[in-house]
């Protein structure tokens, strides 16, 4: 009976499956499911499970340099894509209203970092990505999605140049594999790329007090650094880069330093006014100032006309990865859009929660949702048909199995003066 699956290898499969067919009739009880088919969906529903859970066996989730002193500042830690990240340590919306108001510092260490080296590096990146990098000068950063033939979005990230021939990319922590793989069977030219992952720690600090405690603690004069530019630091003789950039929709800078200087300067920025701040606020940070996060906002199957990424995507000028499509995509019109919506009272509604129109018409999902310490307020990110839905409609979002009142607003939800 099992000769028609191919490919199973796994004795855990194959024993389950030869009780599961001695009782596949009685669990079918008489009707006239399709056996084959159906054992085709159990086997691969089976293999996954197995292969992950081997995967989680084997693979234990790894710790930033950081860890130990979270672990003294009893952070609550999670699990967060394969690392052991702090969540919160006060409390999330003491951490929010920290960095809104004075000075929170986060460990991003899990993020990923690779070089890219070589007389046609510029070149390679105007190939790779949407966004212009032909318009950067030395020392000033970058924003752009990271396309897929299809224009569908692989990654967001950030571009550092240091000059024509040298330049720095920062991707997402659960990216970090595919982006590099992605970017390696792409490349042209004389360029080499190296992913600095594992050698280097980040460290954001964020929040209107920022560039007094980081002047401090780097001994440097960095209140006339512009945004989005970064400048080459020293520590303990030791190099690291400091650029005005972050992911909380507040001033603040973030610092690339090597793996053996980040618990010191992690202390001293505590030390001088910073507090410890988790991934949890980080998270309530970023949808105020609706800043989207992989996995949630951006996908596999979402593309940035649709995201609200256009204003990243240089159609005019240089040729691309996904440009054909996107050219494609925005001749025919985009029938999505992502849309902010505000609730009447505090409930959250979840990513996946379904959106309805009020005539109950099934029309998109949030991609995010949370309470909005800035506002008092419930709001949520979604991603809707695009048709008929502006600013002032009034929807219906899917929220603990009922479906409530919301109405489309403006975003980012929150903007600081």
């Amino acid at each position: 009976m099992l000769g028609f699956i191919p490919e199973v290898v796994d004795i855990q499969i194959c024993v389950f499956l030869v009780i599961f067919c001695q009782t596949l009739p009685d669990l079918l009880g008489g009707c006239k499911t399709n056996t084959k088919n159906f054992l085709i969906i159990a086997i691969r529903g089976l293999r996954e499970y197995f292969s992950w859970e081997r995967k989680d066996m084997h693979e234990q989730p790894k710790k930033t340099i950081l860890h130990p002193i979270h672990e003294k500042l009893q952070a609550k830690i999670i699990d967060f894509h394969g690392w052991m990240m702090p969540v919160q340590y006060s409390g999330i919306i003491k951490e929010h209203e920290a960095v809104r108001t004075q000075c929170g510092v986060f460990d991003v260490s899990h993020m990923g970092e690779f070089e890219l080296k070589g007389r046609d590096a510029q070149k390679a990146l105007q190939k790779l990505l949407p966004n212009d990098v032909s318009h950067l000068s030395d020392f000033q950063c970058l924003y752009s999605p990271l396309l897929r033939e299809d224009a569908t979005i692989v990654d967001d990230l950030l571009v550092y140049r240091y000059n024509p021939e040298h330049y720095m990319i920062v991707v997402n922590a659960s990216n970090i594999e595919k982006d590099f793989e992605h970017m390696s069977q792409r490349l042209g030219g004389e360029v080499s790329l190296t992913d600095k992952s594992t050698r280097l720690s980040l460290i954001a600090v964020q929040g209107p007090t920022s560039p007094q405690i980081v002047s401090k603690v780097l001994n440097a004069e960095l209140e006339d650094l512009k945004t989005y530019c970064f400048r080459i630091g020293e520590i303990n003789s030791d190099s690291l880069v400091v650029s005005r950039t972050g992911y909380t929709g507040e001033d603040g800078f973030e610092i690339y330093l090597p793996n053996h200087c980040a618990a010191v300067v992690f202390e001293q920025l505590i030390a001088a006014g910073a507090i410890p701040c988790g991934l949890g606020a980080r998270d309530t940070l970023r949808f105020e100032a609706r800043l989207p996060l992989y996995g949630n906002e951006l996908t596999d199957e979402t593309n940035p006309l649709e995201t609200g990424l256009g204003r990243f995507v240089k159609m005019d000028g240089h040729d691309f990865i996904g440009k054909d499509a996107l050219t494609k995509i925005s001749a025919e019109g985009v029938t999505r859009k992502l849309v902010g919506l505000e609730f009447s009272d505090r409930a959250i509604s979840r990513t996946g929660a379904a959106v309805q129109t009020k005539a109950s018409e099934p029309i998109g999902f949030v991609t995010s949702g949370s309470f909005c310490p800035s506002l008092n307020k419930s709001c949520a990110l979604a991603l809707v048909k695009a048709e008929g839905i502006e600013i002032g409609t009034k929807l219906l979002v899917e929220t603990r199995g009922k479906f409530r009142d919301a109405v489309v607003v403006r975003t980012p939800f929150y903007k600081r003066s």
